[in-house]
């Protein structure tokens, strides 16, 4: 009798072990690779203009009619990053432009803005970045 208790306990244990075992190897699986995450180009240029609109470069580019505000902004990237900046305004083209390399493709992201002075005006900038090759 007591071997059919050790049977039963053993099978018990092996079960726990083996839903475990599967519970977290399915859980790691389902994990992305963050080295083929396509996503990093696109949350580099959302926070990219993010911090060009709140630290007021997007605003002083316009002010200044130049491109030399972006420029300097864009010197903290890593020289492995391609990228385009172009602002425009609400019923204009492109005023302002620059970029560093180009690439077939790229992750974009975008995000208005608004400069209010003796008038409001909402502008967008547009930014595109890829991994160079």
């Amino acid at each position: 009798m007591r071997g059919i208790f050790f049977s039963i306990d053993a099978i018990l244990a092996l079960l726990i072990a083996f839903s475990l075992s599967a519970f977290i190897l399915n859980a790691i699986a389902g994990l992305p690779d963050p080295s083929l995450s396509s996503s990093q180009p696109e949350k580099l240029a959302d926070d990219a203009l993010i911090s060009m609109d709140k630290s007021g470069v997007l605003k002083n580019a316009l002010e200044s009619k130049s491109a030399i505000p972006l420029k300097e902004f864009a010197r903290v990237f890593p020289s492995n990053i391609c990228y385009r900046v172009e602002i425009s305004g609400e019923n204009e083209g492109v005023i302002i432009a620059d970029e560093n390399c180009a690439c077939k493709t790229y992750s974009i992201s975008r995000r208005n803005f608004i400069i209010s002075g003796s008038t409001t005006s909402i502008y967008l900038a547009e930014m595109r970045v890829c991994y160079k090759k």
